[in-house]
């Protein structure tokens, strides 16, 4: 599902385009927003790379998920779990939000899986800024 608000409006993803590595999603206001999708061994990421809007956005949905009612949530990771499968959405930027509501922290990897914080440059707001990469089999 991908949505954007702009002007009080929630406008609806009209037409969506995947060429190689790049998705474009169009959208009923006549917004554009252009992904460079890249897959790994378990996870894709999706980085926003141009995002054209007649007037100014406040707001772009990009993904909801829907999992079996018999599904075990997992706030941690912002996921659920079902017949063996784990389905999760995270957030690798600042001022983006994966989750609906606050939840908890884990302080510890699950075998198989791992979570990599580094710092890549300066930070455009404060002092540095950082590259979060999570994967699991």
């Amino acid at each position: 599902m991908f949505a954007i608000d702009s002007g009080g409006t929630n406008y609806a993803g009209t037409t969506e385009e995947l060429s190689g590595s790049r998705l474009l999603i169009r959208f009923e206001n006549g917004a554009r927003a252009e992904f460079k999708v890249t897959c790994g061994r378990g996870f894709a990421l999706v980085d926003l790379v141009r995002l054209d809007t007649p007037q100014p956005a406040t707001r772009l949905n990009l993904f909801l998920i829907p999992a079996p009612s018999q599904a075990r949530v997992s706030g941690t990771v912002n996921g659920a779990a079902f017949e063996g499968n784990l389905a999760a959405m995270m957030a690798a930027k600042p001022n983006v939000h994966a989750f609906q509501e606050p939840s908890g922290g884990s302080h510890a990897d699950r075998a198989g899986c791992t979570h990599e914080l580094l710092r890549v440059a300066s930070g455009r707001v404060g002092q540095h800024a950082a590259s979060f990469t999570a994967t699991c089999d």
